[in-house]
Formats: C-alpha cells, structure tokens, sequence
C-alpha cells in the first residue's frame, strides 16, 4: 500500500436525521483507496444548543443512527457535537486507524430533538494505491461484521 496524491477535503451540509448519505469516492478501480484522517460535524449556528451525533460507514444504511457499534466493521468513524458550555462548543470524535475505504462513504446523523436543520461535516481523506488483491480484501473487511454479537 503506497499513499498518492495530497489529501482530499469533502465538507458539505447534509439533512438532520439522515442515514446513509452517499460521498463520492469510488474512481472504478479497486486497486485505490482511502484512508479518512479527519472527521469533524458542527451545526449551521455553532454557538445554539444542538446536540449531533455522527458516523462514517461503508456500507449503504447504518442499524442505528443514534448509538456506536464497535463490533460492526462497517463503521469507521464517530463524532459527536454538544451545545456550547458556559465558555466552549464541546465536540468528540474518534476515527479507525485501521479504516480503509475502496468504493463510497456514507454519513449518518442523529439529533435527539427535533431540529430541522442541515448538520455541517467536514472530512480529510488520503488516497492511496493499492494491489488489486488488497483493494479486494478491503471491501471483504469493510462488509463483514466485527463478530458475534
């Protein structure tokens, strides 16, 4: 695996309550991936009391929008935005080192009350190439669940 290119911003809005929204990254060769290093989601006014939480997956649909699965292979990345404090937003997030994406990402979001709103997200990826034979052992782990449950 050989890392090519610079890294690769995506940042867009997308619909409070959405599970599996469609980021383009698959270029039609599975021997490309990429590796999300940066994942970060704020609502349109960062200074209101919106509560999000986030995710990043590989597969199409999420089980959950409002719960972490960590057993689940499919997700990748999880972040969360708290309403600002007396003095700061308070945000949270966690990313996979082992992720690797070879077709598409998708994004999750969940608002515990009911806001209509477009969350905000922001993401760095880093493109690399790989042998045609890791490329497909990727999608295998990025489909397959963690374990028995």
């Amino acid at each position: 695996m050989r890392k090519i290119g610079s890294e690769l911003t995506l940042r867009g809005e997308v619909q409070a309550q959405t599970n599996g929204y469609k980021i383009n990254l698959f270029d039609g060769d599975y021997s490309t991936g990429y590796k999300v290093i940066a994942f970060e989601i704020l609502p349109p006014l960062p200074t209101s009391s919106t509560e999000i939480f986030s995710k990043l997956f590989t597969s199409t649909s999420t089980n959950s929008i409002s719960s972490i699965q960590m057993a689940n292979n499919q997700e990748i990345a999880w972040s969360v935005w708290n309403g600002p404090t007396s003095s700061r937003a308070s945000q949270w997030g966690l990313i996979d080192g082992d992720n690797l994406v070879i077709e598409d990402l998708y994004l999750s979001n969940y608002l515990p009350q009911a806001e209509d709103i477009k969350v905000q997200y922001y993401i760095v990826v880093q493109k690399y190439q790989l042998s045609t034979w890791d490329g497909a052992l990727q999608m295998v782990t990025n489909f397959a669940q963690g374990g028995p449950e």
